[in-house]
């Protein structure tokens, strides 16, 4: 009996491993996607009134004027040729610190960018969105924070990694 369980046995090993295989190829590709899911919670939470509200209070007074000076004190840093936009992701916790940033294009521009903001105490959000999804915008040859969601037909593209 022994004997006749052993092709069977190989033939469910060779079916978890293709199995385990899929498995994390599928989940390769989602790391792939964070930064278009975060974008996608940004947007849906910009639709509703109060998410709404708060993106509209990072794109004016003195936050909007500090995340204009970052991108521009990076610039600065990095003088290559500019992308023409910058966007970047993440979520604000409770006490105004964004975690897990990414931005696209990931150039030294970029990274210096999200470098900067990951250090900023943002306006706490909203508490029913914590943690908020965040997207921002600026224009890589204006240096001027733009709507996050210009179209909701032509989402972002993934950073290339």
């Amino acid at each position: 009996m022994r004997g006749s369980l052993r092709p069977l046995l190989g033939v469910a090993m060779l079916v978890c491993g293709l199995g385990t295989a899929a498995a994390a190829s599928d989940s390769s590709g989602y790391l792939h996607s964070a930064f278009q899911e975060t974008y996608a919670r940004a947007q849906i939470g910009h639709a509703t009134t109060l998410g709404g509200a708060y993106d509209q209070s990072l794109r004016e007074g003195r936050t909007a004027d500090t995340l204009a000076a970052m991108f521009k004190a990076c610039v600065r840093q990095h003088p290559q040729p500019a992308a023409a936009e910058y966007l970047l992701v993440g979520f604000v916790l409770q006490d105004g610190r964004m975690v897990n940033t990414q931005v696209a294009p990931a150039d030294e521009l970029g990274i210096c960018f999200a470098r900067a903001v990951a250090g900023l105490a943002f306006p706490p959000p909203p508490a029913r969105y914590v943690p908020c999804a965040v997207a921002l915008r600026f224009d890589g040859r204006t240096l001027q924070q733009l709507s996050a969601f210009p179209s909701a037909e032509a989402p972002p593209p993934p950073p290339a990694w």
